[in-house]
């Protein structure tokens, strides 16, 4: 009962801040907004979308107020304070200014949705991250890398598969509706090792996962079993030569930093595809179809209601089931990856010729408003010609 009226009390206590922002509005708006603060994607990529909107040409000329409530990552939420007008205090206005009728030009909006992928990925491309470390945390961060077995200057590597943990734990209501977009730990250790050899550490994210990882190699670190920090999670993701990952909120949060990243098993393909950019390689789960035991070509996928699946249960119905990708998929597109950024990836005629079917076929299906970016793994494309329906012997 307390706290109901303390929250009246604040609500008629804003009554004159909003009326007065109201009356402004003709000279100067001043607008209220609440972070999307449940979850860490949200919370970092909603944020540095609307960030990189408010720096477009005439994006700006508002004074914009948030406030935010239990934080997914304080250290991210103590990151954005530096670059908004941030209080607990602006709670009541925002609310107030909800409940009255006409307040909408007062509002912050925070989206991320299919409308904005492709817009999100071009301003990210156009405008630098906003997010930065201060120099305490530099150096807390690089010790905190040394102490984790990474040597000194080593360049090193983040990746992390999505599976049931976290949910389970943290939202049991949930639990399951997304866990078609779940993948094996272990499919990653070969790509792990692997660039190993080539002069990087590995470091396996997640904040709550389902089982150690023991790779048997002293530079790939389980951090997520062993070593997590909600600074770290940020740290690491912001720092990393590049990241390896499932569609997660801890990849969005690389994605914030405008980290390379190769997004492997790739499930929510009208979001996913429009996302990665021109430093990006992606690879999918591919669609089985149960009856006809076949796999699904991407032109039938364009055309069918497994584009756009959002939650486990569709599977069934849709008679469907996705394959994760293998350990030797990943391997194969993480090399293609760290090869691309040093400089030294070689495509041949029939790679460039297979990204230009797969791509048009997209585009003809009006899946794309801009012209694509990114790349599916050339390898991938390779070993599953069904995708675009050509015989193997044809490229």
């Amino acid at each position: 009962m307390l706290r109901k009226a303390a929250k009246g009390l604040a609500l008629i206590l804003a009554v004159p801040f909003v009326l007065l922002a109201r009356l402004l509005r003709p000279i100067f708006t001043i607008r209220f907004g609440r972070l999307r603060e449940d979850r860490i994607g949200h919370l970092a990529m909603n944020t540095e979308y609307y960030l990189c909107r408010h720096d477009e040409p005439g994006g700006g000329g508002t004074l914009d107020l948030f406030f935010y409530g239990a934080a997914a990552n304080m250290q991210l939420m103590l990151m954005w304070s530096r670059v908004l007008t941030m209080s607990r205090l602006v709670w009541p206005a925002w609310k107030l200014n909800t409940l009255l009728p006409g307040g909408k030009a007062n509002e912050v909006d925070l989206p991320l949705t299919n409308a904005d992928y492709e817009r999100a990925r071009d301003l990210f491309t156009r405008h630098a991250a906003h997010l930065f470390f201060t120099p305490e945390e530099e150096d807390r961060g690089r010790r905190a890398l040394r102490m984790m077995g990474v040597p000194q200057g080593m360049p090193f590597v983040c990746f992390h598969a999505r599976d049931a943990a976290f949910l389970e734990r943290t939202s049991p209501s949930k639990y399951g509706y997304h866990d078609y977009r779940d993948s094996s730990i272990k499919n990653f250790l070969p790509a792990a090792r692997a660039l190993t050899s080539r002069g990087y550490a590995l470091i396996r994210m997640g904040a709550v996962v389902a089982e150690p990882l023991d790779s048997g190699d002293t530079l790939v670190i389980d951090y997520a079993s062993r070593h997590r920090t909600e600074f770290l999670d940020i740290f690491l993701a912001g720092k990393c030569a590049f990241f390896i990952a499932a569609n997660s909120g801890i990849a969005d949060v690389a994605e914030t930093f405008r980290r390379p990243q190769l997004r492997t098993n790739v499930t929510q393909f009208f979001a996913e595809l429009l996302l990665t950019g021109p430093k990006d390689v992606f690879i999918t789960k591919r669609v089985w179809l149960e009856k006809e035991e076949r796999f699904m070509s991407l032109r039938e996928l364009v055309s069918s209601p497994a584009w756009e699946i959002r939650c486990s249960g569709q599977l069934e119905a849709l008679g469907i089931k996705l394959i994760e990708n293998t350990a030797e998929e990943i391997l194969e597109a993480a090399t293609e990856l760290e090869e691309r950024l040093r400089g030294v990836w070689r495509e041949t005629p029939e790679d460039l010729e297979r990204q230009r079917i797969f791509w048009k076929i997209l585009q003809d299906a009006g899946k794309l408003n801009q012209p694509p970016v990114s790349r599916i793994a050339a390898g991938f494309l390779r070993r599953h010609p069904e995708i675009l329906e050509l015989p193997a012997s044809r490229l």
